[in-house]
Parts: structure tokens; C-alpha cells; sequence
């Protein structure tokens, strides 16, 4: 039985869409988008870019496909080309495969990539903006997970304090 697409503005998070997800995270990975060496032609547009995002976000939290089925780290790759490192979606190609690492026990390639995208979202966007302090808290789990205690938790008062002001 068909589901309906999801709505683009509801949360791929949720447990209660994931079967529309589903089909449509089927249509999305086999894209042209996705497979730029068979489709050099095709460029992401933003809308685009946002869908195959959400797509990530919903392999991510339904564990849909092991972590190396995202296309995090394509994207990733292709973004930082395409559209540059600092661009905010490139940045959130970068957190969501290190979210990818971190799930694979690879907490060393997480926490440089958390690292390189809370500097970059530090001078782009200011300590204060939602998504630095995103990839701030994220950067505390990775210094746990490697037993970096006393990092962590400086991490996570800098987003406590960071997000009393905002």
C-alpha cells in the first residue's frame, strides 16, 4: 500500500511518519542528485539539499540503514566542492556524518569533524546561533565517549551559558 509523501515541514525525526519517509528516502537515494559521477550535469538546488537532509535525519533516528548507508558523507563531500566548507549546508552534511562516525565507535573521526564544524560555525555564525551550539554539545559526546570528562563538560556549560543569553 502506497503512503503519502511527508509533509516537507514535518519532522523526519518521528516515529509516526517514518513509513512515508520510508518510501520516499527508497526514491531519493537512487536519485541522480546522489550520484553526481553518473550526473556531473545535476546540481543541488536548496530544496533539494534540504530533502536529502531530512532524508539523513530519518535513516539516522529510525536506524532505517547502519550508519554507512547515509549518504552523510557523499554529500559532505560533494557540498564542500560544490558549495564551499562554511556554507550552513555543507556544515550540516558535516555534523550529520559525524553522527555517523560516532554511531560506528569511531569517536576520534567524530570529534575532529565536530571540532572543524563548531569552529566553522563559531566564525560564521556567532557562539550564540542554535546551530554552533548544536555542534558544541554534539563535540561534548564525542569527548565523553573518549573518556575526556573535563572537556565535555566545559562544552557542555559553554552551551548551557550560551543558551541562557539567546
Amino acid at each position: 500500500m502506497f503512503s503519502p509523501p511527508p509533509n516537507p515541514a514535518s519532522d523526519s525525526r518521528d516515529p509516526a511518519g517514518w513509513p512515508a519517509w520510508a518510501a520516499l528516502a527508497a526514491h531519493t537515494l537512487a536519485a541522480p542528485a546522489l550520484h553526481p559521477d553518473q550526473h556531473p550535469d545535476v546540481d543541488h538546488d536548496p530544496a533539494t539539499r534540504r530533502l536529502l537532509l531530512s532524508v539523513i535525519d530519518y535513516l539516522q533516528a529510525s536506524r532505517a540503514g547502519s550508519a554507512t548507508s547515509t549518504p552523510a558523507a557523499d554529500l559532505h563531500s560533494r557540498w564542500t566542492s560544490l558549495l564551499g566548507p562554511e556554507h550552513p549546508d555543507t556544515l550540516w552534511a558535516a555534523e550529520k556524518l559525524a553522527l555517523d562516525l560516532y554511531v560506528l565507535g569511531e569517536y576520534r573521526a567524530a570529534r575532529a569533524l565536530d571540532e572543524d564544524t563548531l569552529t566553522r560555525r563559531r566564525r560564521v555564525l556567532g557562539d550564540d546561533h542554535p546551530d554552533t551550539l548544536i555542534s558544541a554539545a554534539n563535540l561534548a559526546l564525542d569527548l565523553s565517549a573518549l573518556g575526556e570528562h573535563r572537556a565535555a563538560r566545559e562544552w557542555d556549560d559553554f552551551v548551557r551559558r550560551h543558551r541562557r543569553q539567546s
